[in-house]
């Protein structure tokens, strides 16, 4: 049997399981016997599914130039690690990876949840009508098994890779991604089926905790690793430039981080239900509208998988579909969610509605700049381009709100106010963190956007402080109280960590970066900040499947040699492609960042642009930190619906992140 035919019938096959799934988890029949048959048809789509990317990773190993897609996408001479990779580097393959993705979250779904029988079968018939809306859509529109037309000439070899793409953050960074994507779908069908069922409380808070906790990790480290790839392989010197598809990665894990601070309100209080229902269809609704920006054609980037208006055409109805269908419930059963129970403004449920109204607000200032241009361009056919100067001026004082908003909330307790216990602690944040930020600023020179972005940090970092300081009590009993907290407890004190972390990095890294580009020939010597960059001479190097256009650079410091770099130009014949290879040095917690290119007017002399981020390293571990929270939360125990008073002081376990 061919190929080709294998793997189409693999995913007939799992199109096949997936409708069964579909309709014994919708279907109103015997509840029990419905979830078995569904949680089956679930395993065998993930079955099927994950046979199938196997059966096309083996092509691609193999470069089996049967199949059409390996020949536009491989080539024999193409490092072996990147002919595995080049499996979902490409809109066909990485479709099959967010297939079997979807399939994985299906089968933990029907596997690993324990109770809830007619909650979770619904749930399983969500996600399988998404995974097989998503197969029929891969099966007549984008099958990665479509074989090499039989009229065409025998091919000598593939089209190769995009050289960009030959990279190990570009070989992570989708997966991880996907992961976060996709892992919201589960989060999606649960809601939708307790709107069905008209319950949406702590049944469905517990059950989709985990998936969320983990898919938002993921989100977090995917969206991490695309920012580190862009850093090191574009050669622009930035890590993020606002681009609309790195927008599209951010819109969802805003959703999912609104969503994730609502569903710890479900799950200790039994409120704010209809917030959560609304912000799970919306964030996976984000997802999808990511895979379509990425994947029609309508805007521009080098993590753009397709140029095909008819493909992201479809891609938009299924959006619109799922997202509108989703909306539309939740506006019918929105009501039989509405919970009587208040509770004061000035409280921990109050902190945290405010913390979802301004992650609101940035989500819509996201979407309305990375959309607008196309808008107006189909109505009035003017272009125009949304850049960094837009985000920045939006975002920046948002942060510093949502930081001050976050602080206030780590020190107040539920439902009441608390008796004004907090605000002393809170002024002495507040003020710790203006003049900190307002010390640093005057210290290291820099400008408003400074004070911005150190005040920020510090804000949080003193609530974090501030709640650990009120869990821990006296000194006699913080050692027993905060041994006692559980695991998802420490997995937001992580998270918010990395946030802070995260914070203080992009504010030393972008206000206080030193650029200059210089023009120099062999010998000669250019300064930043103190460094002194001799140009040595250049060289050639053969790799596997490119040259490799080598330019030497002596770093001196004090006049003392501390570094040789080699930054290059690599050139790849077979896609007749260019990428440009930057040097770093590390200094400290930053970077001294170099690319050369080639000078115009004479071949001997090179273009030289150097950069130095401060606290670079300290921005890449918060988005470590961030994303270790969510898994170290999303595998902790589920928090237990009542608590003996004598746990751990008067406080209950904080509910993660």
């Amino acid at each position: 049997m061919s190929t080709s035919a294998f793997g189409t019938i693999l995913l007939c096959v799992a199109l096949l399981a997936s409708g069964v799934a579909a309709a014994s988890g919708i279907a109103r029949w015997d509840t029990r016997r419905g979830l078995a048959i569904s949680a089956a048809a679930s395993g065998a789509v993930l079955v099927s599914v994950f046979a199938a990317f196997l059966h096309l990773m083996k092509a691609y190993a193999e470069t089996d130039l049967s199949l059409f897609n390996v020949f536009m996408n491989s080539h024999s001479l193409k490092p072996f690690a990147y002919k595995l990779t080049g499996t979902w580097a490409n809109h066909e393959g990485s479709l099959l990876l967010w297939l079997m993705i979807l399939a994985g979250f299906g089968g933990a779904m029907a596997f690993t949840g324990k109770g809830q029988p007619e909650l979770r079968k619904l749930a399983l018939g969500i996600q399988g009508s998404l995974a097989f809306a998503f197969l029929l859509f891969t099966i007549l529109t984008s099958s990665p098994f479509e074989p090499y037309p039989a009229d065409w000439p025998e091919p000598p070899d593939g089209q190769g890779l995009n050289p960009l793409l030959q990279d190990p953050g570009l070989a992570i960074h989708p997966p991880m991604l996907y992961l976060g994507y996709v892992g919201l779908s589960a989060v999606y069908s649960f809601t939708i089926a307790a709107l069905f069922r008209g319950e949406l409380g702590r049944d469905w808070a517990q059950a989709v905790r985990p998936f969320l906790l983990f898919a938002w990790g993921a989100l977090t480290l995917g969206i991490g690793l695309g920012a580190w790839w862009a850093y090191y392989e574009l050669g622009w010197g930035g890590f993020w430039f606002w681009d609309p598809v790195e927008n599209a990665s951010l819109m969802p894990w805003l959703a999912a981080t609104a969503l994730l601070h609502c569903v710890m309100v479900v799950e200790r209080r039994d409120a704010l239900k209809p917030w959560c229902a609304a912000l799970a269809v919306l964030a996976f609704g984000m997802s999808l509208l990511g895979a379509f920006l990425v994947r029609s054609g309508i805007v521009t980037s080098v993590h753009a998988f397709a140029n095909d208006p008819s493909r992201g055409m479809v891609l938009l109805i299924m959006t619109i579909a799922f997202t509108g269908g989703g909306l539309l419930l939740f506006a019918l059963r929105g009501d039989a969610l509405v919970k009587r129970e208040t509770f004061e403004p000035v409280s921990r449920e109050g902190a945290l509605v405010l913390n979802n109204l301004l992650f609101s607000v940035l989500l819509f200032t996201v979407f309305l700049g990375t959309f607008w241009p196309t808008i107006l361009e189909v109505m009035s056919g003017t272009r125009i381009t949304v850049g960094p100067p837009y985000y920045n001026v939006m975002a920046a004082p948002l942060a510093l709100i949502m930081a001050a908003a976050l602080a206030f909330g780590l020190l107040i307790p539920w439902k009441r106010s608390g008796r004004g216990a907090w605000i002393p602690p809170y002024r002495v944040i507040v003020a710790a963190a203006l003049v900190g930020a307002l010390a640093l600023t005057l210290l290291f020179r820099g400008s408003v956007w400074a004070i911005v972005g150190f005040a920020a940090s510090l804000l949080v970092l003193g609530g974090i402080i501030g709640d650990l300081w009120r869990k821990a009590g006296s000194f006699s009993t913080a050692a027993q109280r905060l041994s006692s907290l559980p695991a998802r407890s420490w997995g937001a004190v992580v998270s918010h960590f990395g946030l802070s972390l995260l914070m203080l990095g992009i504010t030393g890294a972008s206000v206080f970066q030193t650029e200059i580009r210089a023009v120099l020939s062999p010998g000669e010597t250019t300064q930043i900040r103190g460094y002194e960059l001799t140009y040595a001479g250049s060289g050639v190097k053969a790799g596997k499947n490119y040259l490799s256009y080598l330019d030497g650079i002596e770093v001196r410091q004090g006049g003392e040699l501390i570094a040789q770099v080699e930054p290059s130009r690599r050139y790849y014949p077979v896609a007749d492609k260019g990428t440009t290879e930057i040097a770093i040095k590390r200094i400290g917690l930053g970077n001294l960042y170099i690319a050369t290119g080639a000078a115009d007017e004479n071949a001997d002399k090179r273009t030289v642009r150097a950069y130095i981020h401060p606290l670079i390293h300290v921005m890449w571990f918060g988005v470590i930190l961030i994303a270790l929270g969510g898994f170290i939360a999303a595998f902790s125990p589920r928090l237990a619906s009542k608590r003996s008073p004598a746990a751990s002081g008067a406080e209950a376990p904080e509910a993660a992140l």
